[in-house]
Parts: C-alpha cells; sequence; structure tokens
C-alpha cells in the first residue's frame, strides 16, 4: 500500500488521499478514521495547507487540477 496522506481544514474537516483517491470526512469522522489507520499501522502522514512544498504536494495529488484552478492554500484551509 502506498503511503496515505492527510491535511486539515479550519473547519475541523480532514482530508486524505489513499490510494490516489480524495476522501473528505468531517470533524468526528476524520478522527475516528485517523485512529483506525494507525491502529491498522498504516501511519499517515500529515501535510500543511500553509508549507509550501506540502501544498504543492495536496495540489499534485487531492482531488482534480480543475479543483485546484484560482484555490489558494489559505480558500482551502478556511472551507
Amino acid at each position: 500500500m502506498n503511503q496515505i496522506y492527510y491535511y486539515k481544514r479550519s473547519s475541523g474537516t480532514w482530508v486524505f488521499l489513499v490510494d490516489g483517491q480524495t476522501i473528505v470526512k468531517d470533524a468526528e469522522k476524520g478522527a475516528q478514521y485517523h485512529r483506525m489507520l494507525r491502529f491498522a499501522k498504516k501511519e499517515p502522514w500529515r501535510l500543511y495547507l500553509d508549507l509550501f512544498e506540502d501544498f504543492e504536494k495536496i495540489r499534485s495529488s487531492f482531488f482534480t487540477p480543475e479543483y485546484w484552478v484560482g484555490r489558494t492554500w489559505a480558500q482551502e484551509e478556511n472551507l
């Protein structure tokens, strides 16, 4: 299995990347999913929207290229 990545928005929403698929979960379900992954020894790697290198990884991996057209890290953070 490939590395699992995730980031969090200020609203508490968790956004995971699992096997190339973006999975969005609310605050409660995201925390449960994160614990489940860790329990299964699939340690997810956290990315930060406000770090340039992490944001570039997020833009190139999560959602579709069209989703990111004109969108900044701050706009994504505040969804």
